[in-house]
């Protein structure tokens, strides 16, 4: 079921305050799915975090996108491009510029209403108009929720990160 009432902007700074609370909702989600116990939310989580991206994003490449419904904001996806990949990828690949989507979040009450995918769509339209060969991100294997979504899009895996604990 697609939103037709929500539409998909660029993120600018009217939206801060929400977008650093969505943010901040999707630690709180994601430490209660940490097996590992090490993600961590400090004080002033969001505004540090939206700080960290904004600037990131400025210096190589990328955007966030908000999906607004009645004037509020109800999800954002945060885009960035890479083109050089680390030292060890400039060693053994061919030089690859992709898209990397590293958050995307939507308002619990607006889950399975389409919000996710309409982000989803304006993401990759950005990353497609700039060049970009794929699309990349991560999410943890026990958002199964996010999982579907992403199957569901047209996403499938290309590499697993496994852990063991030591102790």
């Amino acid at each position: 079921m697609i939103s037709y009432d929500t539409e998909i902007k660029i993120y600018s700074a009217e939206y801060e305050a929400a977008v650093k609370e969505l943010m901040t909702d999707l630690q709180r989600c994601l430490i209660e799915l940490d097996e590992k116990k090490v993600l961590r939310m400090d004080e002033d989580y969001g505004k540090k975090y939206l700080n960290y991206l904004l600037e990131d994003i400025s210096e190589k490449g990328g955007r966030i996108f908000v999906a607004i419904k009645k004037g509020r904001v109800t999800g954002a996806v945060v885009c960035k491009i890479i083109s050089d990949g680390d030292k060890e990828r400039q060693i053994t690949s061919r030089p690859v510029k992709y898209g990397f989507i590293s958050d995307l979040i939507v308002e619990k009450e607006e889950r399975g209403k389409g919000v996710g995918k309409m982000l989803l769509s304006a993401a990759e339209e950005y990353f497609s108009e700039s060049g970009c060969e794929f699309v990349q991100l991560e999410v943890f294997a026990a958002n199964s929720a996010a999982l579907k979504t992403y199957r569901n899009s047209g996403y499938h895996e290309d590499c697993f990160i496994l852990y063991k604990p030591l102790n």
